[in-house]
């Protein structure tokens, strides 16, 4: 008898399986395939993890543009003539500026439980299935918390938070055309506030365009884009979506006015379980990104970064060392028959170096 296409969803049961074999070297394989990965993640591909051995403490944050004050163009203020004392025992300028971030990490867990007849009994890994699935569920929560901080207006200074419209010369980035290309203004402008606020300390190409699959085609289907591909000597590649890349950049180019599109597709279903999914589907799931908001951050250098010192990354997920995608697995013996199974995460995220940053709101409405 055929299986129907859509048959109804429910949790392992005692005939579900197990295969010999479980690797207990679970905590690398999760870091290495859910919490570092950047290819299957787009958060690791614009965010900076900080790792810490205090789950609370201070990050240092130095004022800029101390470093490139220069009240007198003609230098006549640093003049030091011949035969006269430097100063140094009676001139004492103010120094490099700084402040501290605190932060505190929050310890937060996913858990569940596999019966002793589902692991031995059944021809799946029912434990590792369950470690991949808590582990998805822990990194959706990454994603949801970091890119929370990340488009937070609060976290940027006020002019590095603007609508599309205002700082794009009046147009939203759906409406743009050759003559009136609003993204490009927009995106323009945004380049050349971070340089000029980071002491054109962050390169161009360091620049990440952070936006939800929704807001990437329309983006792709603006005249200003639409028109621009076809007049390329690649207008074939275009229309069969091979370059750019209909699957992964949504047919936007990649880079875009300079800047690298993340697209950020994590979607998320903010519902509580039914007790069985009969469709297929068991609530609505959504794009973890805002669909009308873009993000605009400097990611330079690696995924992983060392603590302290001056960083031009924007956003810092900070978290304790040892600590992260942490994996328990117990056997809870004859009184249950359970195997009691847990993926643990002790992170917070801030932005230290907002000046690199850039939030754009109300991206085609």
């Amino acid at each position: 008898m055929a299986l129907p296409a859509i048959s109804t969803y429910s949790p392992p049961g005692p005939y579900s399986g197990y295969i010999p074999g479980y690797d207990p070297s679970a905590n690398a394989r999760l870091l290495v395939e859910y919490a570092r990965n950047p290819k299957k993640f787009q958060l690791n591909q614009y965010i900076t993890i900080q790792p810490v051995t205090k789950a609370k403490g201070l990050y240092p944050k130095f004022l800029p543009s101390d470093q490139i004050r220069l009240p007198f163009a003609d230098g006549s203020d640093k003049l030091w003539s011949d035969g006269t004392p430097s100063g140094a025992t009676t001139n004492f300028p103010q120094g490099q500026r700084f402040t501290n971030l605190s932060y505190e990490a929050m310890r937060y867990k996913e858990e569940g439980h596999i019966g002793w007849i589902t692991r031995d009994q059944s021809d799946f890994d029912w434990i590792k299935i369950e470690q991949n699935r808590l582990a998805s569920i822990m990194m959706t929560l990454r994603t949801v918390i970091a890119l929370t901080a990340a488009v937070l207006s609060t976290n940027y200074p006020t002019n590095h938070v603007s609508t599309a419209s205002a700082f794009s010369g009046g147009g939203f980035w759906s409406s743009g055309t050759i003559n009136s290309p609003y993204i490009k203004v927009a995106l323009d402008n945004i380049k050349d506030r971070i340089l000029l606020d980071s002491n054109a300390l962050v390169e161009a190409t360091d620049l990440r365009l952070v936006i939800a699959p929704t807001l990437a085609s329309t983006m792709s289907r603006a005249q200003e884009i639409r028109a621009y591909l076809s007049n390329q000597s690649n207008a074939l590649a275009v229309l069969q979506g091979s370059d750019p890349k209909a699957g992964t950049d949504w047919s936007l180019p990649n880079p875009l006015y300079g800047f690298v599109p993340i697209i950020e597709r994590s979607p998320k279903v903010t519902t509580k379980p039914s007790d069985l999914a009969g469709d297929g589907t068991d609530g609505t799931a959504v794009y973890c990104m805002d669909t009308n908001t873009a993000l605009v951050v400097a990611r330079p250098g690696g995924l992983v970064s060392e603590s302290g010192g001056m960083s031009y990354s924007t956003v810092h997920l900070v978290e304790l060392k040892g600590n992260a995608f942490r994996v328990f697995v117990q056997d809870l013996g004859e009184l249950h028959k359970l195997v009691y199974i847990r993926v643990e995460d002790f992170f917070t995220v801030i932005v230290p170096a907002p000046e690199t940053g850039f939030v754009v709101t109300n991206c085609v409405s």
